[in-house]
Parts: C-alpha cells; structure tokens; sequence
C-alpha cells in the first residue's frame, strides 16, 4: 500500500470505529474495534479501497501500519449477482428457519420485533403516515410475502401500503396496549411484514410502534429503518418527498446471493462445500444440551416466553477489563465471551460451553444501509478445560472466534443440517446460550420531535439465556460502565435465579478484572452470605447433640432394664422378650469369647433370617467383635473372597447352644481386651470397582451417634427386619428396634420375597414401621390397593437404598394422614446421613422426590473438582462430614485414602467421605439426587460397581472386550445389560449368563447380553456409552409391513435422495434438515391424503413412527391386510406408493381410527397368531428380568408371583386387547398356554419345572 492508500485506510478506520484520528501505530482491537465493525470495514476496505482485510487480519496486526501490510488487492471483477425483477425469489437460510419455524409452532409473536418511540412535541400524522410508506418504498425488505409451491418457501415483492392506525390510549394503559399490540401474529403470506399504531396520549404526546418481524429485518435494520424514518418525516413535514440516493443493492438480491452459496455448498462448489464441512466438523462432537441450574425440568416443547433483568457494571470494573481486551489483542465482546463461558462452567455445565451470537451479514459494502435479516447465527464453541487462566481462556476465545467469523457467509441453517445434532422441539440447536455486543442503532430522532426510545414487553426467548451488554462511554470517550441485559426462558428459569446468574457474570467479570492470571476455576461465583449458607445454615437442620460414650451393648443392657417383660424380636410364633434377648445373647457371647473373639475380630454370620441371627448379631457385638454378614446364598467364590479377605475368627452357620454358659451382662474383664465406642461393629461388601469388592468398617460410636439421633425423631414401635443383613439398612432395624422398647418382627423369606404376602404379614402383625427399597415400596402400593388388605397404621415407612420415584400410586397411598414416609439416604460407609419427611397428605408433597437435609452431627457439602462449593442449583458432588463416618475400607488405605479425604471446613485432622454421587441443592436448603459420578449404579436397593461385572465377564473366554450399563427402561426400574465383542464369532449368551452367576450375586447377573462388532469410542478413543444401543428394540433397517410405512419410506427417500430406507431409519440421522420438512408433509399430503403437523416429525422422525401417528395400528400388519401388506416389493424405501396411496385412501377411517359416529378408543393390533407364543415370551423376560424364555416355560417357576402375574395380565391386555383373569394365567401359566387362551382354545395345566441357568 502507498502513502496515499494508508491515509485513506487510517480514514475509514476513524470513521467506522468513530474516533477523530488514527495513527499509524493505533491498532483496531486498541481503538475499541469489535466484530461488528470488523465485518463492515471490511466490507467497505473492499469496495472502497479495493483491498481485501479479514477479520482475522484487524486482530491480528499490532499496529495500522502492519495491517496495510496485511492488505491484498481484491477481486472486483468477480459479480456479486442481483435479483430478477418481479421473480418469484427463494428465502435466505435464516428466513426459510423462520418460516419453518411458524409452521411448527403455529402463528405467534415469539419472532416479531418491535420498534417504540415515545414523541413528545407537536407531530404531522400526514407527513408521519406517508414517510413510513416512503421507507417501505425504499426498503423492500418490509414489502415482502412468503408463501409455499410443492413445500418449497419462496417470496416476492409487493407494492402494498403500510398497515397505520390511530388510536387514542390513557396513560395508565398505556402499557397494556403495547404488550398487547407488540404479540400481533403476522400472515406472513397474505401481508407484508411491518405494521405501524400511532398510540395518542396527548395532543403533544404519542408513542409510535412499528412492529416489524424477523423474517424481514435484524436488530441492525431498526436503525436503519429509524434513520430513514427521521429523513423521510423531514423532507413530508417541508412538503416535499425524501432525496435519499438510491441503494446500491436490495434485500432480494442478497437473497439471490445466499441461494446461490447454498447451491455451492450442496456440492457446485467443492471449496464451498469444503469450508462447510470443516466448520461443522469443529462443532462435532459438542453437548446437545448445557446442564444449568434450572428451576423447572425442560418442557418438551418450548414456549418461548421470556422476562429480562437488568444489571450494570461500574466503570472503574470496565476500564480494567477494556485494558484487559487491549493487552490480548482482543474485543470487549471476546472478554464477555469468555466471563460466560466461565460462569457455565462454574454452574455445571462442562467443560465444553457452545454459545451462540448475532453477527451483522451485511459483509458486503453496498448492503450496509439495506434493511432486512441479514443477521447470522455463529457458534462459538469454548473450551475450558484444563483449568487455565482467564488470560488463557481468551486467547482461546479470541481464536476460536477469528476462525468463526471467517466463515460467516455460511448460513446458520446449512451448519445445523451438516452437523446434524439431535433435534428437539424443547431447545435450540448447537447452542442454547447467546451473548451479544449492543447494537450499533442510530440515536432515535424526529425532525421537531422529542423522540426517545421506549421498552416493550414481553420478551420472547428463544435461547435458556441470552446476554446482551452495551458499553457505555464518557464524553471524553473514558470507559463508562457496562449495562447487561439478561432475557431469560420462564418456562425454566425464575426471576430470581435469573438475577443471580447475572450478578454471579459481573461477579466473574470483576474477578478477572482484578487478575486476569488467576486460574478460572479459582473464581469465585458465590458471595459471602451464600457461602454461609451453603456451608453453615443448611447444615443446621437440627441442635447438635453429644453422643454418650457409651457402647451398644451399654444400650441393649440399658433398655433391657428398663423393659425386661417387653418383647424385643418376634418371628411367626417365636418371641424374645428383652430380657430373653438380653440373657441369650449374653449366653452366646461368652462362647464366642472363648473361640477367641474379641475387639477388632470379625465374626461371620452365615445363616438364614431367624431369631437366633439376632442374636447371634448381638452376642458378636457384646463379644467386643464386629459381625461380618454373609447371605447363604452368594455363589461359592464370592463366599470365598469374603472368608479370606475379611479372616473371621469364626463362622455361624446355625444356632449355637450355649444355655449351660452364664447369662449375666459381660465386664470388659470378661472379655479378650476392653470394648471401647471406636471398635468396629460390622463389617459390610460393597461392591468395588476394580472388580474387587470392599468392605466397610463401621466403628461403634457411629452407629450410637445414629441411634442417638432417631431417639429425638421416631417413637419406638413394631418394626419390620426387610432388609437382608448384608445391606447396611438393617443395622438401623435391629439396632434401633432393640435399644429403643421396641420390637423387631422378622418376616420369613418367603413373606419377604412375595409382596402380597408381604401386606398380609404387615396386617397380621401389625407391624408399624418399615425401611423398603423403592420398587418395593411401590410394589407395596400396588398389592394394598389391588387385593384391599387393611394394612396397620404404618406410622413410619423409611425408603432407601435407591433414588424414591413419586409415582401417583405412592402418592395416593400415603394420603392418609395416618401414614408418613421418610426419605433416607447414606452409603455403606457413613450409613444414614440426610433425611427427608414428607407431609403427611400425598396431595401435598412435592413434585420431585428430596434426600433431604443432613442429620444432625452430619453436614453435607455439595462441591466442585477443587472442593469448593457450588451455587444452589447446580450438579456438584456430595461429601459427608460428621460423627457418622466409618473408619474406612478393610485391607485397603489406598481406597480408603481416595474415599475419606481431609475436610477443609472443620478443624484439622476432620474427614469428609466423598460420595460420588451427584446432587444439587434446592433453593430452600434440600438434596436432590440425580446420579452418580462414575458408572456405579443401584438396582433394586443393591449398589453395584459396573467394574466388577465386566471383570468377571472378561475372564470368559469368548469375551474380548465388554461394557455393562444400567439401562432405566421405565421409570425407576433399572437393568443391567452387558455389551460384549467376542474373540471370534457367535457368543453364546446363556454361558455368558452363566458365568457371571457362578461368581457374582444374582442382583449382579445382567438381564440382557448384546453382542457388537466393535465398541463405540469417542473422539478420545475412549468407550462412548451414550452411543451403546439399548436392548430389546427392533433392529435398525426393518422393511417396510404396511402400505402406509412403505410410501413413508418412498416419501424420505425421494426428498433426501437416498437408496433406500427403513422403518426405524430417522429422518434427521439420514440427513434431512427442518428446512427440507416441508417437502415430506406436502409429499405426504400429496400421496396419502393426510398431513401431519411438522412437530410430529420432531417427535417421530421415523417410517415407523409417523405411520403411527397418521393411523394408528398402521404401525403392525392389521388383520385381514396380511396379503395386502405383502404384495410387491417387501424391500426399503422405493416401492410403488402409488399403491400404497390408493389402499390408504379406500377407507374413510384410515387416519382417524374412528367410527363414522366419532372417535373411538384405540385398540391395540394383536400380533398375528403365530408370533403370539414369542410376544409373550419377551414379556415373560422383560416382567421377570431373565434372558431367553422358551413356549414351555412355567411364568411362576421362573420367579414369577402374584404382583407380577397382575402385570402380567396388564401387559397382555395391553399388546393383545383382551382381558385375562389371574386365575386363567395360574391354569395356563406358560407363553404356549396363554396364546392358546388367546386363540380361544384350551390349554392344559403343564406341571411346574424349573429351568435351568
């Protein structure tokens, strides 16, 4: 560049960036440049100077002069192409988004965009009416209408006058009005896109509205179209018309140009095509959805109803941050950028932060002064990982958002149809956060008017959160503050949590305003007083109490005492009073002192639920010994591993007789060495996770603490002994039970393993107070309310050992107020921690299942990965600190070591146990549960490390690599599955199956194995699980069964030109984008004479699924159709659905499902007869969790009871439209039998036989 072309560049730097001089050693990003002004200097560099300047280049440079270095001459020669007149022209990506859009979502106001004026002063309504018709004149934008051939959007131009109306408004309403006039639906196809109301106030006081749509204008357009405003109300109020110079170029030939890169990016161009499929291979891979903390769960469908709050950060905190900009050759928008990416992360949401912006289109010159959407979205994806320093992070953002805006002539809609992430009706593509800089408006004027900008409500939000902030500057240009705008979906968040998140962005802004070096995971969102809370107020749920040192022998001695005639453990017709226990277990223990057990000994109880376990159990403890249960039932290895790993002095098997021993109280002189409170008392398996189960010590003071605590919380009473004794939950039961005056009531296992004998047993002995898991719980529900048994006054009914689903049922059970139910949570290794009473009606619980708050002597401490805690609302860890904790794990410092780690919040030497549980504090101080932090999971009360079972599989032979998940395939009912990739061929499933049962407790056994050909792995080279694929659904490729799936798979395959298609291929994994939905539903509506709502192809995406919807039952051959279904080709995607269409439309009734009369209840197609037998058998499986069930087998040898043969019946009626009695289901109890009944026959009664595993 010359001397001539430097000064003319310094020129039209000071005069896009607004400053009275550039020098040549000023430098764009230090002179206050933004992206913004990026676009439009470069723009105007090119057709003004004749040079080409990216973006990147005014960054880049340190100074003007290297920036005129950077500048090569442009390609002028090359045409920008322009619209042909009075042709009909297609929409530009983002109009056809939003046309898309109004078709999904039905006429709304979410995409209008309002411009408020309030005008005070004498005003010419002539001259005002007749200038807005000027401005549509000039900008073409505003006189267009949309409509639809063959379902493909197009629009033209009409000469239409502007919609202007006068209306007289008081003051008080004026408010109203304007809501209610800002919410006016446009026909985009019947009517141009600007309305205009003149509301009078005064005879010199107005508010004029113009209310445009997004279709037709972008933020930047208002202030173009005030601008033309004020010049055209100038030159009407003189009497004459405006005498603008005429735009070099129009909207619709910007249109024509997008249409044309879009056609390149198909494929005319292979460098287009290429930069598109770079840039979405940099978005692969990204969340679909960022974790906040919301208030509400995420509605399936938005709504799109939005509030705004308001904030402002002062100006000493933006002059530090402008300096911040200035040192990293960054913008204050890139700044911002990266505060948010460090607030969502400090609120949960990863490590991977995809946010949106608006950046301006108008990349060529000669479309600055051009109203119309030009506007694109760009995703700016931030990584914060690593944990680096702000100063870092920007660096990150500065270059990630360089590389962005390089490629910003790709239309947002073409990126979304080439990543191809998972869509939804509930949120917003690739990104649901947008921040964005102020817009660059015009200030608001009118020639002889005082005009002033005027808020309208409401605010609709299309994003969870959108930032907006301007900057704010003095008159001598001094940094002046920031205002943030934060507009918020009210359908997630509250105003309030809106607002804190807010505070929490300046907060971080005035952090790193303060030390840009300081490392972002050092930040501090919380203030003061919410510190407090989190870490004090909420765990002060109850007055701390001393635990007496005292052991629990002291207890049981002491209660004995007090009650000797009570009686203390009851099993059918076998009673104990407390004395009897007392005196027995005083009996037993001195035999095991004899056999060498002592403090610090383990003794293993190894018998079958009785009377005489109990007091084995308490004999052990009065022994001075820790009791080590093991349930008869463990297959022989595990019994093994747990003998030799934990060494117990001595082994019951069965009742020892020991009434010739003394049965007096023992004196540590009695035994091997004094009992103190810190000796163990139990030893209890967990599952562990290198394979290796671990066992937890639980010291005696503990378990005294605990007792200590319920003593202030329940009345004693009659308490049921459900759990098995190798779940920690029972140490609560007999503990509590038999120190408190009340009494123990032992169900046999038969009673417990049957939940209809369960209530009845719960009625006969009436029996108080219980501790179940919670499908038990449920299954509880079920029984009491089906077979109407009067259960007892269930005064305390404690759920633990699983995350508590408030199911309707449960709800209804507990509306007598006679009935209260706890939620009770602890591991293994501090038993109970946090408690939760529900109220006592049903009706009045809330609507997500709380852990609670901690007990008192715990405290509960919600943290991030550098042990700090993390807002309300947001995910984070759950530690445990207290009197509670065990001493860890036996034969394992390093896990114990991992597990129970130093507590920063007490005194030194404290621990805390790290749970690995997720959870979230709710806003008024309680726990909710949502997860675990690795792959350990719970099922059916028992915690399962996911480890430990694929180390048993992979001991197989046949096995090369495996995976195991928990897989919820209704709500609250886990499985395991277990994905396997052999050495070589077939795996045999049932050997599988039967491996893992010879080493592994049953609970243990996985309910389904899927053989894969390799494992998915993410970009990490890492297993992918979230890409494993659930069992039991139908196999990806089925061929079209009916007429209407057949032309639905013709219908995808035509309009994305693919070979063929299956039932279950979906339209948005085979490519398809919402821009091209249209073309399916008028194909559709072409060819079978129905058109569905385009949301039904969001929430069904497939053949399959959409022929559900368009007639149900379509989904499965109907019968009589049998032949009619399989005539032609019985191939994917292109048969002949012309065929297809003429058998749909020969019945009235196809789509509706009704009579002529109206519309009838649906009805399941039973299965044709020959699949009946199979049918039934994948439900005998699923309803009984095992693998493979053959015709012949016997429902209740394998497992099966009375509560499941009613589901049973519920599922057949179900599948098969057709009521059977329970009674029908025991004289025909196989898959074979009941097909017969089905088919009207009869089926004789086989005799039971069990099938072997």
């Amino acid at each position: 560049m010359g001397d001539s072309a430097r000064r003319a560049l310094r020129e039209l730097l000071a005069e896009v960036l607004g400053v009275a001089t550039v020098r040549g050693e000023d430098s764009f990003p230090g002179l206050g440049g933004d992206s913004l002004k990026a676009v439009r200097l470069a723009g105007r560099a090119r057709a003004e100077l004749g040079v080409t300047l990216s973006v990147r280049d005014l960054y880049d440079a340190p100074d003007v002069d290297a920036l005129a270095a950077l500048a090569v001459p442009a390609d002028t020669a090359a045409p920008r192409g322009t619209a042909p007149d009075g042709a009909r022209l297609p929409l530009t990506s983002a109009q056809q988004g939003l046309r898309f859009l109004e078709r999904l979502e039905g006429p709304g106001a979410s995409f209008n965009l309002p411009l408020a004026l309030r005008l005070r002063g004498p005003l010419d309504r002539e001259a005002l009416r007749a200038a807005v018709d000027d401005v549509a004149a000039r900008q073409e934008a505003l006189r267009t209408v949309q409509g639809e051939t063959g379902g493909v959007s197009g629009q033209r131009v009409v000469d239409a006058g502007v919609a202007f109306q006068v209306e007289r408004v008081a003051e008080e309403e004026l408010e109203a009005r304007l809501a209610a006039l800002t919410t006016y639906g446009f026909d985009l196809a019947a009517e141009i896109p600007l309305r205009v109301w003149l509301l009078e106030l005064g005879p010199d006081d107005h508010l004029l509205l113009l209310l445009t749509h997004r279709i037709a204008v972008d933020e930047a357009s208002l202030g173009l179209l005030a601008r033309d405003l004020d010049t055209a109300y100038a030159a009407r109020s003189r009497g004459g018309a405006p005498d603008w110079a005429e735009l070099p170029a129009r909207f619709t030939d910007f249109a024509h140009r997008q249409s044309r890169f879009a056609a390149a990016a198909g494929c005319a161009d292979p460098a287009v095509a290429a930069r598109l499929k770079a840039r979405a291979e940099l978005l692969a891979g990204m969340p679909d959805e960022l974790a906040l903390p919301y208030d509400r769960p995420r509605p399936a469908v938005a709504t799109h109803r939005g509030e705004e709050v308001g904030l402002r950060l002062d100006a000493q905190t933006h002059r530090r941050l402008a300096e911040v900009a200035r040192a990293a050759r960054s913008s204050m928008f890139m700044v911002v950028q990266a505060a948010v990416a460090v607030l969502l992360n400090r609120l949960g949401a990863g490590e991977d932060i995809p946010l949106g912006t608006r950046a301006e289109g108008r990349t060529d010159a000669d479309l600055h002064d051009v109203v119309g959407p030009f506007a694109n979205l760009l995703v700016l994806r931030t990584d914060v990982s690593g944990d680096p320093t702000f100063a870092e992070l920007l660096g990150r953002v500065r270059e990630t958002g360089l590389d962005a805006y390089a490629d910003l002539d790709i239309p947002f809609g073409l990126l979304v149809g080439a990543v191809n992430p998972a869509r939804s009706l509930a949120r917003h593509p690739l990104f649901q956060v947008l921040v964005t800089a102020g817009t660059d408006r015009a200030p608001a004027s009118l020639a002889g008017v005082d005009a002033q900008p005027h808020g309208t409500a409401p605010h609709p939000a299309r994003h969870d959160l959108a930032f907006a902030f301007a900057e704010r500057f003095g008159e001598d240009g001094a940094p002046g503050g920031i205002e943030l705008t934060l507009t918020y979906r009210t359908d997630l968040f509250d105003r309030a949590t809106a607002r804190t998140v807010g505070e929490r962005l300046l907060r971080v802004l005035a952090a790193v305003a303060a030390d840009p070096t300081g490392k972002v995971g050092g930040i501090d969102v919380l203030d003061p007083a919410e510190r407090h809370r989190l870490l004090v107020e909420w765990n002060r749920n109850s007055p701390p109490f001393e635990v007496p040192r005292r052991t629990l022998p002291d207890l049981l001695e002491a209660q004995a005492g007090r009650t000797p005639d009570l009686p203390a453990v009851q099993m059918g017709d076998t009673v104990l009073t407390y004395a009897q226990l007392n005196a027995r277990a005083n009996q037993l223990a001195r035999y095991l002192v004899g056999h060498g057990v002592g403090p610090e000994s383990v003794v293993a109880l190894m018998m079958e639920r009785s009377v005489d376990v109990i007091v084995a159990l308490w004999a052990t403890l009065k022994a001075g010994g820790a009791y080590l249960p093991v349930d008869p039932s463990y297959p022989a290895d595990r019994i093994a591993f747990m003998q030799s790993d934990a060494a117990p002095v001595l082994t019951l098997t069965e009742p020892v007789d020991a009434g010739h021993l003394p049965a007096t109280d023992l004196t540590d002189a009695d035994r091997l060495a004094p009992l103190r409170p810190e000796h163990p008392v139990y030893v209890i398996y967990t599952s562990g996770s290198t394979g290796r189960p671990k066992a937890v010590v639980m010291p005696g003071a503990s378990l005294v603490s605990l007792l200590t605590w319920y003593e202030t919380t329940l009345t004693p009473g009659r308490m049921a002994q459900f759990s098995s004794l190798s779940f920690d939950t029972s140490a609560f039961e007999v503990l509590f039970a038999t120190t408190s005056g009340g009494a123990l009531v032992v169900p046999p296992e038969e009673v417990r393993r049957d939940v209809d004998l369960f209530a009845r047993w719960l009625a006969d002995h009436d029996v108080h107070d219980m501790n179940l898991p919670n499908l038990v719980l449920d299954a509880l529900c079920e029984s009491a309310e089906r077979t109407g048994v009067r259960l007892p006054e269930l005064r305390m009914i404690a759920q633990g050992g699983e995350a508590l689903t408030l199911s309707p049922r449960l709800k209804a059970f507990f509306e007598p107020e006679r009935r209260r139910l706890d939620n009770y949570y602890g591991p293994t290794e501090t038993h109970l921690a946090i408690a939760h009473s529900f109220p006592a009606r049903g009706a009045d619980w809330p609507a997500e299942a709380l852990l609670g708050r901690p007990i008192g002597n715990m405290r509960g401490y919600v943290l991030d990965g550098r042990l700090q805690p993390v807002p309300a609302g947001v995910v984070g860890e759950l530690y445990l600190a207290g009197e509670q904790l065990s001493r860890g794990y036996l034969n394992r410092p390093s896990a114990t070591a991992a597990r129970f780690v130093a507590n920063p919040f007490d005194g030194p030497g404290s621990r805390m146990y790290r749970t690995g549980d997720l959870v979230r504090w709710t806003g008024d101080g309680h726990l909710v549960f949502l997860g675990r932090v690795d792959h350990q999971v719970k099922i059916r009360g028992f915690r399962i490390e996911l480890g430990e079972i694929e180390t048993v599989l992979r001991s197989h032979p046949a096995v090369a690599q495996v995976a195991v998940l928990a897989v919820e395939d209704r709500p609250g009912a886990k499985r395991l599955v277990a994905y396997v990739v052999s050495e070589s061929g077939p795996v045999d499933q049932a050997a599988l199956r039967a491996h893992v049962a010879e080493a592994l407790p049953d609970y243990m056994v996985p309910w389904a194995f899927v053989q894969l050909d390799r494992m998915p792995l993410n970009p990490n080279r890492k297993l992918d699980r979230g890409a494993l694929p659930k069992p039991g659904r139908a196999a990806a490729g089925r061929a079209p069964r009916t007429p209407v799936e057949r032309a639905l798979c013709g219908i995808f395959a035509q309009v994305l030109a693919v070979p063929e298609v299956g039932i279950d291929d979906s339209y948005f994994d085979l490519g398809g984008t919402s821009l091209r939905a249209g073309e399916v539903t008028a194909l559709i509506r072409a060819e079978l004479g129905a058109e569905p709502p385009l949301r039904v192809l969001f929430e069904r995406p497939t053949p399959a699924g959409l022929a559900e919807h368009l007639a149900p039952g379509a989904g499965h051959p109907a019968p009589g159709a049998a032949d009619l279904a399989d005539h032609g080709s019985a191939d994917h995607g292109s048969a002949d659905r012309g065929t297809a269409a003429r058998v749909v439309a020969g019945s009235a009734s196809a789509f509706s499902g009704g009579s002529p009369g109206g519309p009838a209840r649906r009805r399941p197609v039973p299965p044709r007869p020959e699949m009946r037998t199979a049918v039934l058998g994948e439900i005998f499986s699923e309803l009984l969790e095992c693998g493979p069930v053959s015709g012949e087998d016997n429902f209740f040898a394998l497992g099966g009871h009375s509560l499941l043969a009613t589901r049973l019946a519920n599922r057949i009626r179900d599948e098969f439209g057709v009521e059977v009695s329970l009674k029908s289901l025991f004289d025909s109890p196989t898959p074979e039998g009941i097909a017969a009944l089905l088919d009207g026959g009869r089926a004789a009664r086989p005799a039971l036989r069990a099938r072997p595993r």
